[in-house]
C-alpha cells in the first residue's frame, strides 16, 4: 500500500524496489517532495505500527541549485534535515 501510493500520485521519480526499512523518494521539485511526504505520513498512520523517524532521515540536494537555502520539509510534525553528504548503503550522497 505504502509503495504503491506515492508511485500512483505521480509526484516523483520511481526506481524499482524498495527493502524494508528503507524508503528513498526522488522529486525534481521540493513542493513535489513535501506532497511526497505528507501522503507516506498520512498512509503510515492508518497502518499504526510503522512510524517514520525524522532524525535517521535526511534530505539532499543536487544541481546547479544545490547549494541554495531552502525550507526545510516535514514528516508529520518533524522536521527532516538537509545534508550537504551522507552514506547510504555504502554511498556517499
Amino acid at each position: 500500500m505504502l509503495l504503491n501510493t506515492p508511485k500512483s500520485c505521480e509526484y516523483g521519480c520511481h526506481l524499482g524496489k524498495t527493502f524494508v526499512g528503507d524508503l528513498i523518494l526522488l522529486s525534481a521539485s521540493v513542493c513535489n517532495l513535501q506532497k511526497m511526504l505528507a501522503i507516506c505520513d498520512n498512509v503510515v498512520r492508518q497502518l499504526d505500527h510503522i512510524l517514520f523517524n525524522a532524525k535517521k532521515s535526511f534530505l539532499f540536494k543536487v544541481g546547479k541549485m544545490y547549494k541554495a537555502d531552502l525550507e526545510q520539509l516535514q514528516i508529520g510534525n518533524s522536521s527532516i534535515q538537509w545534508s550537504d553528504n551522507r552514506k547510504y548503503l555504502g554511498l556517499n550522497f
